[in-house]
């Protein structure tokens, strides 16, 4: 009953992608039986044309073995909509089961959906027979199957994608003479691309509306590259996509670094990856370095962690672990704000090295305003560090040593005896200096932090830090007090020191406090490593 239904044109067929143009037939019989008046073509022809497309182009007959999603978006209709356009992207397992995801849309609305796992015919004949003809084959014909092979080993890269169900989102604003370029690139390594037009003015729109198999996201006024990304992920997460590849429009990256993200992908599952530019090569803008310096130096603040490059905007994104967080940047920060709470919240945050291009000077374009968008970052900071002081490093502590006992803790976190004697002393003189020094309410939040970027022991930090225990508050108040009277030239011991005589001088107390924690704390530390040698050599 199909034969001279439909008619198709195979346009694409690489990189485990397969395209084909689709001409029904709406005179065929068929549709005289098929709900009269109303010629539908029926979903199982759709699914033999699906079948009949991916045997061609893999030059194997193969079967429908499993289908795990079907699902037709419209009805259709040959009389209004005779030309089709099928996309097939698919993988092929080592058992020889082929998984492929199947569109079939027309002017980009898509008809039909298609998850199905389809296995060749005889495989095991076929294979023989095809070992039978490698060894006839001429000397051109392996020339030509050495170069195919070598395009499978370059393209494996879709097979990825496919498998980690990813696609790469690109958020531009008045790039137009780099777009297309950055597109194309990307086609050789995925075809589930996403792009995001945010609000441009300069006849990119035009460009995107005639590039093929892209999806695209548009609308008319400019918010902000963050908002691109949140838009574009939100999108991608809708589409059951579970990562996503971000990259510039502006041509400073290359396609070709792609695999690196999966390869590390791999490696270290649901992590976000940032992917590290050379920023001493030629022609990199100096703000660039110190601008990524300062932004490496607050994320280690925030949590603690350490990252070569955190301005990057070629990353991978695990959309299943941020499509639950709530984002209050949409401008640059954004790039920002999403890897320190990403961070937080227990995803790896690492980086890969990438290679980036900077053209001349006058070739750039950047839509970074400095003032503004720094201004907005330094808000961004103050916001993410007193979050980190009142809300990460209290809850990451606790939860540490919530699921520890109290042996544990005595032997692993106090007495760590894998712990240098230099940091072990460090630890104890820290917590000395924070108990003494003057800004009550804070020293615990700052000196877990600090200890946390020394590497210290928080235990010891935190037992040494009690020197500022109620009944020792007196005694820390009268010696600040005695102590910055001779700091100043007219010190005496016989003070009577009281709230309302530090509150008169309090210069002479915020002097005093500052220098005796710093005697305290180095005089601490001494003794405490001389302590440790003296213990580890009787031991």
């Amino acid at each position: 009953m199909q034969e001279e239904l439909y008619k198709y044109k195979i346009i694409v067929n690489d990189n485990y992608t397969v395209e084909a143009e689709v001409v029904f037939n709406s005179q065929h019989t068929i549709y005289k039986g098929h709900f009269p008046n109303t010629p539908v073509t029926p979903g199982v022809c759709q699914v033999q044309l699906i079948r009949e497309i991916l045997s061609e182009a893999l030059h194997e007959h193969v079967h429908l073995f499993q289908a795990s999603e079907i699902k037709f978006l419209t009805m259709h209709v040959p009389t209004n909509t005779s030309n089709l356009h099928c996309k097939i992207s698919y993988t092929i397992k080592d058992d020889g089961v082929i998984d492929a995801i199947s569109l079939v849309s027309f002017e980009r609305v898509n008809y039909m959906k298609i998850k199905a796992s389809y296995k060749k015919t005889d495989i095991v004949e076929q294979t023989t027979e095809k070992k039978d003809e490698e060894r006839s084959i001429s000397g051109d014909a392996i020339i030509e199957n050495i170069v195919n092979i070598s395009n499978s080993q370059k393209t494996s890269t879709s097979v990825s994608f496919l498998e980690k169900n990813i696609c790469v989102i690109i958020p531009t604003y008045n790039n137009s003479k780099t777009i297309a370029d950055v597109i194309c690139e990307v086609k050789k390594y995925c075809s589930n691309i996403i792009v995001v037009n945010d609000g441009c003015t300069d006849g990119t729109l035009a460009i995107l509306n005639d590039i093929e198999s892209i999806q695209l996201l548009s609308y008319s006024k400019n918010r902000g590259k963050g908002f691109a990304l949140r838009l574009g992920m939100k999108y991608a997460s809708e589409q059951d996509f579970e990562y996503a590849i971000t990259i510039d429009s502006d041509g400073q990256h290359y396609a070709k670094d792609i695999p690196s993200f999966l390869s590390k992908l791999k490696e270290v599952p649901n992590a976000l990856i940032i992917g590290s530019r050379k920023l001493n090569q030629e022609n990199m803008p100096s703000k660039n370095s110190f601008a990524n310096h300062f932004s490496n130096f607050w994320y280690k603040v925030e949590t603690g962690e350490s990252l070569v490059d955190t301005q990057s905007g070629y990353r991978l994104y695990p959309l299943k672990f941020l499509s639950g967080m709530h984002f209050f940047s949409n401008k640059y920060e954004f790039e920002i704000e999403v890897i320190v709470r990403a961070c937080w919240e227990g995803i790896p945050v690492l980086n890969i090295p990438i290679d980036v291009y900077y053209g001349r000077k006058e070739e750039r374009i950047t839509h970074f305003r400095p003032f503004k968008d720094f201004f907005r970052i330094s808000i961004l900071n103050t916001i993410l560090v007193i979050l980190a002081f009142v809300w990460f490093l209290p809850r990451k502590i606790g939860k540490k040593y919530s699921q520890k006992s109290i042996k544990e803790i005595i032997n692993n976190d106090i007495f760590n005896a894998a712990m240098p004697e230099h940091l072990t002393a460090a630890s104890v003189g820290f917590g000395v200096f924070m108990g003494i020094l003057p800004i009550w309410g804070y020293q615990l939040a700052v000196g877990f932090l600090v200890s946390h970027l020394l590497k210290l022991n928080k235990m010891l930090f935190f037992l040494a830090a009690n020197i500022s225990f109620p009944l020792f508050i007196p005694f820390i108040l009268y010696f600040s007090f005695v102590t910055g009277g001779f700091v100043m030239g007219h010190g005496s011991w016989s003070v009577n020191v009281d709230l309302a005589l530090i509150k008169q001088n309090f210069l002479q107390y915020i002097i005093g406090a500052v220098v005796l924690a710093t005697f305290a704390g180095i005089v601490t530390g001494i003794l405490s490593y001389l302590t440790l040698k003296l213990l580890k050599r009787n031991a």
